[in-house]
């Protein structure tokens, strides 16, 4: 029988076939440890448990692994494990499993279980991950904790996301997202879900740099929703750079502000932005005498459509109070208007039903003033610049909403 330079260590319910002397066995069934050993010219496996299975025992194998009754370390190729408590499994190098947890990962750390007996579980690809209380890491530097679910359908599955709460999810491939909370959800680069859970629904933030504080939506880049669901319809941010608060509010073009207080109106309606009130900014600059329409998303002379200024849904009416303010390049000459109005979209006709548009004051000279216009093609209120022959002109607008939306 050929002996070992390195001693390898092996966990199963059957004595392995391929050891040499100087292995160790870890008996899974009965938890007992043995050590090949030739005694009067006969191989055999020595019962070398410190103590007897079941009770509280502690041995260091050769390899730096440290054992406890009833626990399990595994691996041939790693050192420096901890395993502690019935069940336990620790096979990462430098892993350590107690209560119940399983450590697959190298330098990874899984405590401990759920009420419901789910034990805390990181997966082979969670180096350095830390799994608490029936959670489950598979992504590298990663922390799940609280989660009662250790399947990769919830917990923090990429590389420094964090997850903690009931069934909170972290899903990240690129950077860091965070969910904290009940059902929280966050699953993009830099995405914060901070969950209530309170109406069985939970925080989800879905997209890059999106935060979602409450139970409502953010999914697009930059989004933010703050708020719960009343009764039916949480908040919903599902433009760039879009905030919406409060019960029922939602925003859907680029930059917009929406702000409801509840998700049902009188009769027991319940509408998602189906009153609310809202806010965008609009931007554009001018060179020439050639006029743009001022948008939310920063582009400047292209069309503007269904994303990128005040749009009025089908069924919808608003009643719109803004300001415009002009600044020519290089000058204390300026343009500032107020504009307010009301304007309605009937069945896929939008129509402005009353404006007025007041100069407060124009040093630059423009020989072409701004307007508002309905618009039924992108089903929106078009603001457009004034202009002045070669002279560079930056333009503003804001537009504060109070909106309905009845059929």
């Amino acid at each position: 029988m050929p002996s070992n330079l390195f001693i390898q260590q092996y966990v199963s319910a059957i004595a392995p076939v391929d050891a040499v002397l100087g292995d160790e066995w870890l008996d899974s069934t009965t938890g007992k440890l043995y050590k090949q050993t030739l005694v009067n010219g006969v191989v055999s496996w020595a019962d070398i448990t410190p103590v007897p299975p079941g009770t509280a025992g502690n041995i260091l194998l050769s390899n730096g692994t440290r054992w406890i009754s009833g626990a399990v370390v595994s691996s041939s190729n790693a050192l420096g494990q901890t395993a502690a408590g019935i069940a336990s499994i620790a096979s990462g190098a430098g892993s350590m499993a107690l209560g119940g947890g399983k450590a697959l990962a190298i330098n990874s750390i899984a405590i401990g279980a759920s009420s419901g007996g789910n034990v805390a579980n990181i997966a082979i690809t969670g180096n350095g991950a830390v799994a608490l209380g029936g959670s489950y890491a598979s992504g590298v530097d990663s922390f799940a904790a609280g989660i009662t679910n250790n399947t990769n359908s919830y917990g923090a599955t990429g590389a420094n996301n964090i997850a903690i709460g009931y069934l909170a999810k972290s899903t990240s491939t690129y950077y860091t997202s965070t969910a904290l909370g009940p059902k929280a959800i966050a699953s993009n680069g830099g995405a914060l879900a901070i969950s209530t859970a309170y109406n069985g629904s939970g925080a989800t933030a879905s997209s890059s740099g999106a935060i979602a504080i409450g139970e409502g939506s953010a999914t697009s880049p930059y989004s933010v929703v703050i708020g719960s669901m009343q009764f039916m319809y949480a908040p919903l941010a599902s433009a760039v750079g879009a905030t919406a608060i409060g019960s029922g509010a939602k925003a859907s073009q680029y930059g917009k502000y929406a702000y409801s207080g509840a998700d049902i109106l009188m009769g027991g309606t319940f509408l998602q932005g189906g009153w609310q009130y809202g806010l965008i900014i609009l931007t554009g600059g001018t060179t020439t005498t050639t006029t743009i329409a001022l948008q939310s998303d920063g582009t400047n002379g292209s069309v503007p459509d269904t994303t990128n200024q005040l749009v009025v849904v089908a069924n919808q009416a608003m009643t719109f109070f803004g300001s415009m303010i002009a600044k020519q390049s290089a000058s204390a000459n300026i343009a500032s208007y107020l504009v307010k109005g009301a304007i309605v979209n009937n069945g896929g006709t939008v129509s402005i039903s009353s404006i007025s548009i007041e100069t407060i004051v124009d040093t630059i000279g423009l020989t072409t003033q701004p307007t508002f216009t309905a618009n039924s093609a992108s089903s929106a209120l078009t603001v457009t610049s004034g202009a002045k022959a070669t002279t560079n002109i930056r333009w503003v607008c804001t537009l504060q909403t109070a909106e309905v939306i009845y059929a």
